[in-house]
């Protein structure tokens, strides 16, 4: 099987050899072509994109990257090991005849990503999971509070790992009453991005769907980038998942005969309360109805609960 976006990707690696460490000569770079992604889930972070990467690794055409979240065109450091190092996640067995995709949420909401995938392979396809940036936020609070438990310097260490000069930046540390307060913590940022500072473990950032897809269509034609519901994904797994297949170009699979229970992480002890909901509805009033009149995507109020 071959992928049309190759031959521009071949070029591409030859060009750029020297900025990005490739330095292969033709024959070698040739074999790299087949170790290439043939697609990205971006994102969301908390969007359902491990569910997603579980249920298309069932596919008989298709294979997923060695690990989930590889954060290539993200993380400056990781970006600075060179397209060997990406093409190292991506390994055909002996016989193998598989399309390639990788899912790393944190390409969604980057300002370099864009631009890096494109140098990358111009003809690429992209999908994107999106979840109702209340239920988002929330959901990642949850999880960087689990995070902050297990090690206070958790995001300073994964960002020192994306971006050495990160450890130079002056950043406002999460007070211990956000570790349980989640209006507490949504007011910690409000008041840092209001001051023009930086706040370690964003939440709010995330939820802006449209102006980071907005990015990726400087770019990219829209029709390169599949957008997906994540209560579509939930619900109507199967009739997600074959518009993906068509949107890729492989054969349909019998996903009836696979098991696609859920894969959605979660279980917090509590539900998010009543007067973060209305704050979040109010601060994402205007980003959704962007969305909702560009990209044809459109959320459920949660309020409308309460």
């Amino acid at each position: 099987m071959i992928y049309s976006g190759f031959r521009s990707l071949f070029k591409m690696m030859s060009d750029k050899s020297e900025a990005v460490g490739m330095n292969c000569i033709a024959t070698q770079c040739d074999i790299l072509l087949k170790n290439s992604p043939a697609f990205l889930v971006i994102g969301a972070q908390k969007g359902g994109t491990t569910a997603l990467y579980e249920y298309l690794s069932k596919h008989p055409s298709l294979k997923p990257s060695s690990i989930k979240e590889i954060d290539f065109f993200s993380c400056n450091e990781i970006y600075n090991k060179g397209y060997n190092y990406y093409h190292s996640h991506f390994v055909q067995e002996v016989g193998e005849d598989k399309l390639f995709f990788e899912a790393s949420p944190s390409y969604l909401n980057n300002e370099s990503a864009p631009e890096r995938i494109y140098e990358y392979n111009p003809q690429i396809k992209l999908v994107a999971v999106l979840r109702n940036p209340v239920e988002r936020a929330y959901s990642a609070w949850n999880m960087y509070v689990k995070n902050y438990r297990s090690n206070p310097d958790w995001f300073y260490n994964w960002m020192v790992r994306c971006d050495s000069d990160y450890a130079n930046r002056q950043v406002v540390r999460r007070s211990v009453e956000a570790m349980t307060n989640f209006l507490v913590y949504l007011n910690e940022e409000v008041v840092a991005i209001k001051s023009g500072m930086f706040i370690e473990s964003p939440v709010l950032s995330h939820g802006f769907y449209c102006k980071q897809l907005n990015e990726y269509l400087k770019f990219f034609d829209r029709n390169q980038i599949y957008i997906v519901e994540s209560n579509a994904l939930k619900n109507d797994t199967i009739v997600v998942l074959r518009s993906i297949e068509k949107f890729i170009g492989i054969n349909y699979n019998n996903w009836d005969s696979y098991d696609l229970g859920a894969v959605f992480e979660g279980g917090y002890n509590t539900s998010i309360c009543a007067d973060a909901v209305r704050f979040l509805e109010k601060y994402y009033e205007q980003a959704n109805k962007d969305l909702s009149h560009e990209f044809g995507i459109d959320f459920i109020p949660l309020v409308d609960i309460w």
